[in-house]
């Protein structure tokens, strides 16, 4: 076999360890909308529905069982019209006593993205993690 050949096939059989790496990653909310007021994340139909004025945190997470989730990594957010919704990287750090509660189980922080409603409409944001790409439709609800 040519060194080329076992290159290749050492560039494939990487590539493929770092696709089935992220196998299982979910879009999840982690704040919920003050009361007569909307935030929802559907991560099956990749839609965001926020009320005008209020934020949604989100997190990017992969994995089947909850146990062991893991964080996806490196993340970026862009919204195609920051004038209806804002995508912004989020970081937090939940106050537990237990260490072991802070980070994922490879001692890394999560991967958490904030979205703000600021006026009614409907646009797209585009989401960028280690894990790969993804797009939600985002709907602000003018409902004060």
């Amino acid at each position: 076999m040519t060194t080329r050949a076992v290159t290749i096939m050492l560039a494939l059989a990487l590539g493929q360890i770092s696709l089935s790496g992220c196998e299982g990653t979910n879009f999840e909310a982690t704040t919920v909308a003050p009361p007569t007021r909307t935030a929802e994340l559907d991560d099956a139909d990749h839609r965001i529905t926020v009320s005008k004025g209020i934020a949604l945190a989100f997190e990017c997470t992969y994995g089947f069982d909850n146990a062991a989730d893991r964080n996806c990594g490196e993340g970026t957010i862009a919204s195609a019209d920051a004038s209806i919704a804002g995508g912004y990287l989020g970081y937090s750090e939940e106050l537990f006593e237990l260490d072991y509660w802070r980070e994922d189980p490879q001692g890394e922080p999560p991967t958490r993205f904030v979205v703000i409603g600021f006026r009614a409409g409907t646009t797209t944001l585009d989401v960028h993690t280690d894990c790969g790409d993804e797009q939600f439709r985002v709907t602000v609800l003018d409902d004060e």
